[in-house]
């Protein structure tokens, strides 16, 4: 061993001696083996029989593999659909896809599915095995794609075929059962949300009522009529006061004209009315007019003058009892002789009046009814107005209470519709068919890995036989 170099290498092969090189300086003369070595050989033939031996047993040991594999699609498409309810609102349900989140993926729920005990024991039992003998399968999941295949392995051919087709059915049972029982849950909260949204339809409903029954206002509408009512009342008393202003100015007129009165205008009409009277009237009349007339011509003291005045004074007493059997006042004579004009006139003109009068009457009449409907009116809509902030707090409850509970019926008839929303629905892409050879992937890999050794051993002893050239470059460096 040189000091400060590596150690010596004990080689089962003689070394040569050291030489001289051609300058006279001593060089260490390389190790080189006579030859291979027995014992090198040995443990190359050694090593592969650790390889080999092993490998053709286990070749010859291992069962025969069928297998055989089906493959499904899991479709996850945006679920939508709307109501609209009339006079209530609208009803709508979503459900978004199942791969619109990064941490979900239906393939795995389902894989966990594929591999959970029910399943199997499903399986196991129309099979009628143990469940311990079946073996579970290997899923695999494609990514990027919504497939999951599932590989079955057996002995034979006709029962793999047969344990994939038994396992497929157990494995739609069982998202059946799941989607059952999800359908169950559903419907039992489903019933409790109803429940609960009919009883406060029901309380808003009864509030309502009572309100209703103890007060004279039944609807917001009804105020609202009351306080149009109330302003068309209001107009119409405006029309009512302008049309009697204007038959006052007409009454008016005719009282200033004529300077009579209501009653007097009646008494006359009712003496232009009476046949006796009227005839005493012209007698009266024509006698005055010939009493005029004698006394133009004759003077006040001749006989013919004289009996004129007493024949037209008696047709005037005539008269004066004629009116005062009517009207029980003889009065009324002296307003009638002083109006101007014939008879006919006089008589349309009063008539014209008392007309006009009487309307008056009414009109006046008519808007003292109208404003005591008015007061009342207004009295009714000061108690409704005080109500009503009541009212429309009560029908908007009962109104928010009705709407969520019809909408709430329709979405529970709305998610009872789609049954995948949860497990989505499954597609048979690729069913299972029976394997036409034996699976040999592992004895394949069997061989592969014997020979795989086979070369490292092979490698391992060429680098020890021909290390005298490659070792001497390696120390020197």
């Amino acid at each position: 061993m040189k000091p400060g170099g590596p150690p010596d290498i004990e080689l089962d092969e003689p070394s040569f001696p050291r030489s001289e090189t051609p300058s006279g300086e001593a060089a260490n003369s390389e190790t080189r083996p006579a030859s291979i070595g027995l014992k090198s050989v040995l443990i190359t033939i050694l090593g592969l029989l650790l390889i080999w031996v092993p490998a053709i047993l286990l070749l010859q040991r291992l069962p025969s593999e069928y297998v055989a594999a089906w493959t499904i699609l899991i479709p996850g498409s945006n679920v939508g659909t709307s109501i609209d309810l009339e006079s209530t609102g609208q009803a709508n349900t979503s459900i978004a896809s199942q791969y619109s989140t990064a941490g979900i993926d239906p393939k795995v729920n389902y894989k966990a599915i594929a591999l959970s005990l029910p399943v199997r024991k499903r399986a196991a039992m129309i099979l009628d095995v143990p469940i311990e003998d079946l073996e579970k399968p290997k899923v695999k999941l494609t990514q990027q794609t919504s497939l999951m295949q599932l590989l079955f392995t057996a002995g034979d051919a006709e029962g793999v075929k047969e344990l994939a087709d038994v396992y497929y059915t157990a494995f739609i049972e069982q998202l059946e059962a799941l989607r059952n029982e999800l359908q169950i849950i559903k419907e039992k909260e489903s019933t409790r949300i109803v429940n609960e949204h009919r009883a406060t339809v029901k309380k808003t409903s009864k509030a309502l009522a009572d309100f209703r029954d103890k007060n004279t206002i039944v609807s917001v509408k009804q105020h609202d009529s009351l306080l149009a009512d109330l302003v068309e009342m209001n107009t119409f008393l405006s029309r009512t006061e302008i049309e009697k202003s204007s038959v006052d100015a007409k009454l008016s007129s005719i009282e200033t004209t004529l300077d009579i009165d209501t009653e007097s205008a009646g008494q006359m009409l009712k003496l232009e009315h009476d046949t006796l009277f009227q005839a005493l009237m012209e007698s009266y009349a024509d006698s005055h007019i010939a009493y005029l007339s004698e006394t133009a011509v004759l003077g006040r003291k001749h006989p013919k003058v004289v009996a004129a005045r007493s024949q037209s004074l008696r047709h005037l007493s005539d008269l004066s009892e004629r009116a005062s059997l009517l009207l029980g006042s003889p009065e009324v004579l002296d307003e009638l002789l002083t109006l101007p004009g014939s008879n006919e006139v006089i008589s349309s003109i009063l008539k014209d009046y008392l007309q006009l009068a009487s309307e008056e009457n009414g009109l006046e009449s008519q808007i003292d009814k109208i404003r005591n409907a008015i007061d009342k009116q207004n009295s009714t809509l000061q108690s409704f107005t005080r109500l009503r902030t009541t009212l429309e707090y009560l029908e908007r409850e009962q109104e928010v209470a009705t709407t969520v509970y019809a909408s709430a019926l329709a979405r529970v008839d709305l998610e009872n519709i789609d049954r995948f929303a949860v497990y989505p629905i499954t597609q048979l892409l690729s069913p299972p068919e029976k394997p036409a050879a034996e699976e040999t992937l592992k004895s394949l890999l069997l061989l592969a890995a014997s020979a795989a050794g086979t070369l490292l051993i092979l490698l391992a002893a060429i680098l020890y036989w021909t290390r005298y050239k490659w070792l001497p470059a390696i120390r020197k460096k």
